[in-house]
């Protein structure tokens, strides 16, 4: 309960800052009067509707309520990128007055514009999903086995049936050995339905829960994967052609008081065959301690999905997106299949991850090498 006040606290601080600055700025930039009256009108019309559309979409979810969602949401993703438009649009101000003032007229014109593309962009790049490969190369493998990643595809609101059947198609071209779901695919929203494209999937699929999923009534994220052929990993192991070991772990950041490294003590990974760790979150090396995890996949921060809220991101994971090693370890971060909230990207990108596992060439001083390869534009589109 005090996580959630605090948290709360925050997030209404950040919220009222936001309409403070955007409408003052917008009011000198538009010579209109914007008193405090109208500030706090704004904010508490905004704050009160994000409110509303979070105990609607709880309570009961219909189209208007997805609607309503969407709008909400849109609403936060723009008023967030107006934000640093305008504050670098400040400082432009400030540097042109030095030489020659930019015209009032020119001010909106470039404001506008500039808010105009910026969304638009941001919306159209969301939608571009790029297909990002790694190669690992390791004396654990014999033969090579390729794994698609996918995660926070976040299936509900804005992300449905067609967005399903252009990932699973674009995952069957790419032909893996098995699919790993790393979390947040399922979301307010979300129905059996929408995860129907799956049994279409030409190889095995594992998943791990991520926070988004538990949103969901009880039991009713267990009720819609039942219809799929993914098989979910909590806190297990699974032996992938007895050479892939797979370790699923539950989402441990609801329970902050729960640690890894007695859950992977209790599941005794292999020294001897390849560990692949599955997290929601990303786990930092130090915590996994020495237990033989060669390779760990994780999604969750989405690489802040807006510029520059991925500063923020890393305040909180330091290892936030891409690849990472330590020694003969590694973890890849994924930014993410799909968008949560705004269906917007900017300054990162929509992703799906190939990992190529490979035997090692025949360099006896090195018995691990990790590259990241080719990364490619797919022509995968949201709804």
């Amino acid at each position: 309960m005090g996580f959630f006040v605090m948290f709360l606290g925050i997030f209404l601080s950040v919220l009222f800052g936001l309409h403070y600055y955007v409408l003052r700025r917008l009011s000198r930039i538009f010579e209109f009067a914007c008193p405090w009256k109208m500030v706090l009108l704004v904010f508490f019309l905004g704050t009160a509707n994000f409110i509303g559309t979070m105990v609607a979409a709880r309570q009961v979810w219909n189209e208007a309520v997805r609607l309503w969602w969407i709008a909400t949401v849109s609403y936060l993703g723009v008023l967030w990128i107006a934000f640093w438009l305008l504050l670098v649009y400040a400082l432009v101000q400030s540097a042109a007055n030095f030489v020659r003032p930019i015209p009032a007229r020119a001010s909106q014109y470039l404001v506008v514009i500039g808010l105009l593309a910026l969304v638009s962009y941001s919306v159209y790049h969301a939608r571009q999903i790029q297909v990002k490969t790694v190669e690992i190369f390791s004396d654990k493998v014999d033969e090579p086995v390729t794994i698609v990643q996918l995660t926070d595809l976040h299936l509900g609101a804005i992300n449905r049936e067609n967005f399903v059947e252009r990932v699973v198609a674009q995952t069957n071209a790419l032909e893996p050995d098995l699919v790993v779901i790393t979390g947040d695919l399922l979301d307010m929203g979300a129905s059996a339905e929408m995860l129907q494209g799956f049994n279409r999937l030409n190889t095995p699929a594992f998943f791990v829960w991520g926070n988004h999923d538990q949103f969901l009534k009880s039991g009713r994220a267990e009720e819609i994967l039942a219809a799929t052929p993914i098989r979910i990993l909590k806190n297990e192991t699974v032996l992938y052609n007895d050479t892939l070991q797979i370790i699923g772990l539950d989402y441990l950041e609801r329970q902050p008081d729960v640690e890894v490294k007695p859950i992977l003590t209790s599941l005794s990974p292999s020294h001897e065959a390849f560990t692949l760790l599955l997290s929601h979150a990303p786990i930092d090396f130090p915590d996994i301690g020495a237990h033989p995890i060669d390779l760990q996949l994780a999604g969750h921060t989405h690489s802040g999905q807006i510029f520059p809220f991925g500063l923020i991101v890393r305040s909180r994971y330091p290892r936030y997106r891409g690849l990472y090693t330590d020694g003969d370890r590694a973890l890849y971060v994924s930014t993410g299949t799909g968008t949560w909230g705004p269906p917007m990207r900017l300054g990162t990108d929509s992703e799906i991850i190939v990992v190529r596992l490979l035997p090692l060439p025949d360099k006896p001083e090195e018995r691990y090498l990790v590259r990241q390869a080719e990364q490619t534009p797919s022509d995968i589109q949201n709804d």
